[in-house]
């Protein structure tokens, strides 16, 4: 069993479930996508985890078609028993030429890229999944200031810097439409916390009825962040498009 395995048969269902920072990347990857984009849209999220967000992306376009590409074989296991059919295991360089053969109107990459040992490969193998003017929407930690223990136990290879990202994003053939660092200052006071307490200790926990109402609570406080978007805050939120 691999790092993501053990992580996805345990603790990273509760984050899936309650974690207050991985929802608040959902709401700011939500509030990304375009309004051009087709009500019968062909969506493809990478390291779609237990299809989370993919199950988000379907109340907004009941009528679209939704794939995924997972990593971890537990994560697609732990998604809904309607997805699984629609969720590839494996890595997005090997599956990426079949998968370009017909290509898609929205690519997510969220929390991927930070694992790789290769992110320039891997981000040429997501810009070839679109379409002509198709839209991409990638996040990754941002900031090595911020790197600790819970890059770590996540299995992080890195933490991107502003600019760095910017490129490798151009380099891989897709115009950058807008980029942005969130994450300060109360997300930045509750990510040193987690690491002061332990991320181990804090994901176990997640599952009980107290902090599941704390963090409703977080989310909820985190919006304030919102007014401070910067260069400089612990997760960076790109939207880009198909040249």
């Amino acid at each position: 069993m691999n790092i993501y395995d053990n992580l996805w048969s345990k603790d990273w269902k509760n984050v899936q479930t309650t974690g207050p920072l991985t929802h608040t990347r959902y709401r700011l990857m939500l509030e990304q996508l375009p309004q051009s984009l087709p009500k019968t849209l062909r969506v493809i999220d990478i390291g779609c985890g237990n299809g989370t967000f993919l199950e988000l992306l379907r109340e907004r376009y009941p009528q679209g078609v939704f794939h995924g590409v997972e990593y971890s074989s537990q994560a697609r296991l732990a998604s809904p028993e309607h997805l699984q059919s629609s969720i590839q295991v494996g890595y997005i360089v090997e599956l990426a030429p079949a998968l370009a053969e017909n290509p898609y109107d929205l690519v997510i990459c969220s929390e991927v890229l930070e694992h790789v040992t290769d992110p320039d490969q891997a981000m040429k193998a997501i810009s070839s999944l679109l379409k002509p003017s198709g839209t991409a929407i990638l996040t990754v930690p941002c900031g090595m200031q911020y790197w600790s223990k819970q890059d770590e136990v996540a299995g992080h290879l890195r933490r991107f810097e502003y600019d760095e990202f910017a490129n490798l994003v151009q380099a891989s053939g897709l115009k950058l439409e807008k980029q942005y660092a969130w994450g300060g200052p109360l997300a930045l006071i509750y990510d040193r916390l987690v690491d002061w307490i332990g991320p181990e200790q804090v994901m176990e926990s997640g599952s009980s009825p107290l902090s599941k109402v704390a963090a409703k609570i977080l989310i909820f406080l985190f919006r304030f962040d919102d007014f401070f978007p910067s260069r400089n805050g612990i997760q960076l939120v790109t939207r880009c498009k198909k040249l």
